[in-house]
């Protein structure tokens, strides 16, 4: 029996082969120099869509303010200040038209561009820009641009016939 259990104990040995310590921090190596020659191009990528979301939503609140001036029969003003990079939504009073008071609710409050976007304007600097939404649908024509550092630029611009655009460039 003892010879029997020390033939059993021979069997042919196989050589099990892994992976050495210095081919597995090759690849660690290699996969970190591919991840670090993508950053760049993620951080663009991202800058790209914030710009792309905020104007996205700026369209969204004139489409908006177009409807709510129709159904609620009051004129709109969406109010661009480009010193500060914010923005602010003004509607006609109930017992004067021309005077205007700033909304407040939550979808209109006033709000400031994100600290990396800008608004700017094609031609002459000014400094505010008012786009005027009537009770008939009529909008007063209006060009602005966003941008952000990265070179990502949005054009936002509405027609006398009501129409809202949105482009990148």
């Amino acid at each position: 029996m003892i010879g029997m259990r020390n033939a059993a104990d021979r069997r042919p040995q196989t050589q099990t082969r892994g992976f050495t310590l210095i081919e597995l921090l090759c690849v660690i190596v290699i996969i970190c120099v591919f991840f670090s020659l993508s950053i760049p191009m993620l951080s663009k990528t991202a800058g790209n869509f914030y710009l792309r979301n905020k104007a996205a939503q700026l369209k969204a609140m004139c489409e908006l303010l177009k409807r709510t001036s129709i159904s609620e029969n009051k004129t709109y003003k969406l109010v661009i200040d480009f010193s500060q990079n914010s923005y602010s939504v003004l509607r006609s009073s109930n017992k004067t038209p021309d005077e205007f008071f700033v909304v407040k609710d939550s979808l209109l409050r006033p709000r400031t561009l994100p600290k990396s976007m800008f608004f700017f304007s094609p031609g002459h600097p000014i400094e505010k820009q008012e786009i005027i939404f009537k009770q008939t649908g009529a909008i007063s024509a209006a060009v602005f641009f966003i941008s952000n550092n990265k070179d990502n630029t949005a054009k936002l611009s509405t027609t006398l016939s009501g129409e809202i655009l949105l482009e990148y460039i």
